[in-house]
């Protein structure tokens, strides 16, 4: 088998949810060890969350489908580190990783007694990720925060809307992804800091502030002119005919994006509607201050379409096009397939099922599928033997004592 980019880096990763798993989940894919710690105390939510309908068992738990996708390629072993053996167990490991990565609010691990300054006191050349909601500093460093609340934060949701002032959310908690590639990106940077210095680093991400970097046009509108963006629904503040049309069918929808005189004229020519050669729009400027009209008359083709041929057409025509899809769309979707796109995944007490693969494609480091998602607890044993030297009989007393484990003694969104 061919090594991954990051073979020989090992990861303590004590994240949950999104951004955080995100990170570590990437870097399992080309390569590293991650070891992911929870507790049985407070397991990540993520496994709780959308699971299969299979038939019901006594390890709902290991069924979460989020979970499965952002948890591959890791071991998993759990930890109380409300306990002074838990954090012991964690310095431990600590001393024979690369990368440590949390992302709980800042008071969480302070609370714990778990900071840079003590990992790096096992382990100089320790690199740790802290990927927070609002950072390290600042009036609100001790707040959770979810992707949700992060947008509202930041001033993105109000950009999204259709004209009425009325904030829309997104559907996705973009600020998850966002910040968790940001903070991969400053991982990869500080492995090549210490292959160069032979020094470890402490990274702070804050979500608040990745978010709001992208917001820039917004911040830069107000600032210049002291007025609030306006919101464009699905359209373009430059360019028309630019946004979403529907199409024959039910809820069938297209996205069409015209941002150039040539492109105009090929739309034109496919829709065929004299109408669409009016003075009114002979300029970009013109059918920006036109659009509404504009778009009834692109509609009045798209309704004539489903949404795959329409797209076809325009697309072929040199027309930017895109046929809006769902989830069945996506897994049977003859472009995806032939790049590879999906990789079935055995996951723990539901089956094989396919996963967003690698997006990233190395030709000589690929990504590779080598450990399934991991049950709760599953490898405890594993890497407290193999890497601690831990004997049989100091594992079970952990499991008696309630520092590790496979069964949730916290339920949370399982009822």
């Amino acid at each position: 088998m061919v090594a991954g980019a990051l073979e020989g880096i090992r990861v303590i990763d004590v994240t949950q949810v999104w951004a955080g798993p995100l990170v570590t989940r990437i870097m399992g894919d080309f390569g590293a060890e991650v070891i992911k710690v929870e507790s049985i105390q407070h397991p990540d939510i993520m496994r709780y969350e959308h699971r299969p309908k299979y038939p019901p068992n006594d390890k709902t738990y290991n069924q979460g489908g989020y979970f499965h996708q952002l948890n591959r390629n890791k071991y998993g072993i759990t930890l109380d580190l409300s306990r002074s053996k838990g954090r012991e167990i964690i310095l431990e490991l600590v001393k024979y990783a690369d990368v440590v990565v949390e992302n709980y609010s800042s008071r969480v691990f302070e609370n714990f007694g778990l900071n840079y300054e003590r990992f790096a006191a096992n382990k100089p050349d320790i690199i740790m990720l802290s990927l927070q909601g609002y950072g390290d500093s600042g009036p609100y460093r001790d707040g959770p925060a979810f992707g949700s609340t992060i947008e509202a934060m930041s001033g993105f949701k109000s950009l999204l809307g259709y004209g009425n002032g009325v904030p829309i959310y997104t559907g996705a908690c973009i600020a998850d992804p966002l910040s968790g590639l940001y903070g991969l990106f400053a991982v990869i940077n500080a492995l090549f800091y210490r292959q160069k210095t032979g020094k470890g680093q402490h990274i702070n991400v804050s979500m608040h502030e990745a978010m709001s970097s992208i917001t820039e046009e917004a911040l830069l509108e107000y600032d210049i002119h002291r007025r609030a963006p306006e919101q464009w629904g699905s359209g373009h503040p430059y360019f028309a005919p630019y946004g979403s049309y529907r199409c024959a069918g039910d809820d069938s929808w297209i996205a069409i994006s015209v941002t150039s005189d040539q492109e105009w004229a090929s739309l034109c020519a496919v829709i065929d509607i004299p109408q669409l050669r009016d003075i009114c729009f002979s300029t970009v400027t013109q059918r920006q201050q036109n659009r509404d009209h504009l778009d009834l008359l692109v509609e009045q083709w798209t309704l004539k379409h489903n949404a795959v041929e329409a797209m076809e057409i325009l697309q072929q025509a040199g027309v930017p096009a895109g046929a809006f899809h769902n989830g069945k769309d996506i897994l049977n979707n003859t472009h995806l397939i032939a790049r590879d796109f999906f990789w079935n995944v055995v996951c723990p007490d539901t089956g094989t099922y396919p996963q967003v693969g690698p997006i990233v494609r190395f030709s000589e480091t690929p990504a590779t599928l080598r450990l399934s998602p991991p049950g709760l607890g599953e490898h405890n044993e594993y890497i407290l033997g193999s890497i601690l030297g831990m004997s049989k009989d100091d594992i079970i007393s952990l499991q008696q004592e309630g520092i590790i484990g496979n069964i949730p003694r916290y339920k949370g969104l399982l009822d």
